[in-house]
């Protein structure tokens, strides 16, 4: 290569056109070049990305030097454009989410109207005819006429048909209207809580002769008026499911440890919990439906009153306020119910924003 010029080297290869007026100029008078590339051929490489850069230097003769440095840049290049097609493929991507996310919106405040219709009418259009069947009946019942008994048979299983009806729209009617609750958290104080759920099923407690004990309970990041309905739930349905003469339901609690937390897939690892135990004597179930019980619509046994949804309901709560809920129990032995709930921080002020889609398609 002595004695040759550089567009000459490897049979004319670095003849690359813009490189000689490149060098003209700065030999011309142009202080420096730099940072001029391009993308070259060669018959060994391939495809190359040079980076050039060039300036004049002094000779101690009367000739011309120039300083000419030559980079490498295919594998930055190359880099740079799996970069861009990256970016280009994740905005698309960003673009097709948008108009996704824009959709389930739409579809979202479709089906809030429609919610918002079946609240109007389970409220007024369905219970209003509920009432006035049952007004009849009682008529029929209390009636000064004497009614035979075959007659009466049949009333009374109307009666109590529309009765069941009217509870089961008030429950479907909680079940689909508490996703939209948005409220924040308040310093919830269990004991005095559950004290105004004994108040408000006394009456039922004292037909079913129940005993309750209450050990002392833990404050809490609460609904009031979710976290009265828990509790209000799970008593009643200790209450419907009993056989016995005499039942017993027993609350107790404990504070679950940061491992404990941790090691649990639904609990929140930023929050503190406690655990509540809601254990009653009542008919119990087989364990393999532990799960299966927090479903909607779903009753293990007849000839007990219910919806099958008072424990689902439970489960909705429960997971808007971040917790759990699980279930065990013996058949004729009873049920304990195992509650997961975070427990109330000073220094926490937690904002209950639950995203309604997700709650919904639960």
């Amino acid at each position: 290569t002595i004695g040759k010029i550089l567009f000459e080297l490897q049979d004319a290869q670095w003849d690359i056109p813009g490189l000689r007026k490149h060098l003209f100029e700065i030999q011309t008078g142009k202080s420096e070049y730099k940072e001029w590339q391009v993308t070259c051929n060669f018959r060994e490489f391939g495809e190359l990305h040079l980076c050039f850069n060039a300036q004049p230097i002094q000779s101690n003769n009367d000739g011309h030097l120039i300083l000419l440095a030559i980079d490498d840049i295919t594998m930055r290049k190359k880099e740079e454009e799996r970069q861009k097609t990256f970016s280009e493929e994740l905005e698309t991507q960003v673009v097709e989410r948008t108009v996704s996310l824009q959709k389930v919106n739409l579809e979202l405040e479709r089906s809030n109207e429609n919610l918002n219709q079946f609240v109007f009418i389970a409220s007024h259009d369905l219970q209003e005819p509920l009432r006035k069947l049952q007004f009849f009946v009682n008529q029929l019942s209390s009636g000064e006429k004497e009614v035979p008994d075959t007659l009466k048979n049949i009333v009374n299983k109307i009666g109590n048909s529309a009765g069941r009806m009217s509870d089961l729209i008030r429950d479907v009617l909680a079940f689909s209207t508490i996703s939209t609750i948005e409220s924040t958290y308040v310093k919830t104080d269990l004991n005095s809580f559950l004290q105004n759920v004994l108040v408000d099923l006394d009456l039922l407690f004292s037909e079913k002769q129940a005993v309750v004990n209450i050990s002392d309970l833990p404050v809490i990041n609460g609904v009031p008026v979710l976290i009265n309905q828990l509790f209000n739930n799970l008593f009643s349905n200790s209450l419907k499911f009993s056989d016995k003469e005499i039942i017993t339901i027993s609350v107790s609690s404990r504070l679950l440890s940061p491992k404990e937390v941790a090691n649990h897939a639904d609990l929140n690892k930023q929050h503190s919990y406690c655990e509540i135990m809601v254990k009653d004597s009542g008919i119990g179930f087989e364990q393999h439906f532990s799960e299966k019980i927090f479903e909607i619509f779903q009753r293990l046994r007849t000839g007990y009153q219910g919806t099958g949804i008072g424990l689902a309901l439970c489960k909705k709560i429960v997971n808007i306020h971040e917790g759990s809920i699980r279930a065990e129990g013996k058949v004729n032995e009873g049920a304990t119910f195992f509650i997961y709930l975070p427990l109330y921080d000073e220094k926490e002020k937690i904002t209950l924003e639950k995203n309604v889609e997700s709650i919904l398609a639960e």
